[in-house]
């Protein structure tokens, strides 16, 4: 067979063998896949801030070093701090298990997604959460692997805890000008988390700010726990006042009338000047002393409301502008006749908006 073989080699082998050769380099060629090109990523800014209000979210981009190769994915990973993926906030693609899928597309020199805030989240100040890229077989990152993105509580301008400290942990930090008290157990008991004002001379000042001061729908909450007193009828639980005590006496104020006041008695008051005119309305329900109440006044442009422990008291229709008058924001006192409010102040909030019934029962209720 050997010289057949040779024979016919010799005839005509030389061309079918380089045919031969040929199809097989062309069949391997074809079935070869094409090599994996890393796409190289990454965050085009360390950080990123988007205000809660804006609900139509903030873009958060990442940069190729020059266009993908191929269509492939980029995976980013979520890890919140202070926030919580579909309470606080959202992201759009929608994360799946922590984890953010973006397409990139063959030729595409960035990929981006969506941090969208929930709306009227009521939080406790600004939130944090990060953002992570992570290296694989097709994608390398080069440069910054993590962005760090703040949800700015916009809409919460003052927010006092009571943990340990006078501080207000909102976004605008206001400036506590004055602190005399005590620091005692708070509504779950642990220690420093409410603070005692003496009623005699104990009050808190924070100084004036444009957060506090220009306001056109507004949320007022505090906890309290009052002790017995008389009072001079409306006694501060926090409030702004006008430049004297005279109509229209007050740019807006939480208070309550000591248990040992005639006619109005053991009540919660909230006021407010509207178009330069005192407006105020008294809760049905009263207190006691010795017991902790959760007290909250609205102004949504049609109506003042209180909401005592997480119900709605009273609301009233009242319409118009509040006045600034820019005087300090003041705890504990009906500022302008030095007349003082003894008990035990817990966690207090002002914000620029009337918070829904459903929001106020969430805060009761945490």
């Amino acid at each position: 067979m050997l010289p057949n073989f040779m024979k016919f080699r010799d005839l005509s082998g030389g061309l079918l063998l380089v045919l031969i050769f040929a199809i097989v380099l062309e069949s391997c060629k074809d079935d070869a896949p094409d090599p994996v090109v890393p796409v190289v990523v990454n965050f085009q800014s360390k950080s990123v801030s988007v205000n809660e209000s804006k609900v139509d979210g903030e873009v958060v981009t990442l940069a190729l070093q020059g266009p993908a190769t191929r269509d492939q994915n980029v995976k980013v990973s979520i890890s919140d701090h202070t926030t919580s993926y579909g309470d606080d906030y959202v992201t759009e693609p929608v994360a799946v298990g922590g984890m953010i899928t973006l397409h990139v597309a063959k030729g595409a020199t960035n990929a981006s997604f969506k941090i969208v805030p929930k709306v009227n989240s009521a939080f406790d100040g600004d939130k944090d959460v990060t953002f992570f890229l992570t290296g694989t077989d097709s994608v390398s990152v080069v440069g910054n692997a993590e962005s760090r993105a703040t949800i700015v509580d916009d809409d919460l301008v003052f927010f006092l805890p009571m943990l340990a400290s006078i501080a207000d942990n909102s976004h605008f930090s206001n400036q506590i000008l004055e602190g005399s008290g005590s620091f005692v157990p708070g509504t779950t008991g642990k220690p420093a988390t409410a603070y005692h004002l003496n009623g005699y001379s104990d009050r808190i000042i924070v100084k004036n700010a444009s957060a506090l001061d220009k306001i056109e729908k507004i949320t007022l909450a505090a906890w309290v726990k009052p002790e017995s007193f008389y009072g001079n009828g409306n006694n501060g639980i926090l409030e702004k006042p006008y430049q004297t005590h005279s109509g229209p006496t007050y740019q807006y104020k939480l208070g309550l009338t000591g248990d040992e006041y005639p006619n109005t008695t053991a009540t919660f008051n909230f006021a407010l000047s509207l178009n330069l005119q005192y407006k105020v309305v008294v809760s049905p329900a009263t207190w006691v002393t010795g017991q902790w109440y959760f007290v909250v006044a609205t102004y949504d442009g049609a109506a003042m409301s209180l909401y005592v422990n997480g119900e709605l008291s009273i609301s009233q229709p009242a319409t118009g502008v509040i006045n600034q008058f820019g005087q300090n924001l003041v705890i504990g006192e009906t500022y302008n006749i030095s007349s003082y409010t003894p008990g035990n102040f817990g966690e207090m909030r002002i914000y620029n908006r009337a918070l829904s019934a459903a929001e106020i029962k969430d805060l009761y209720q945490r």
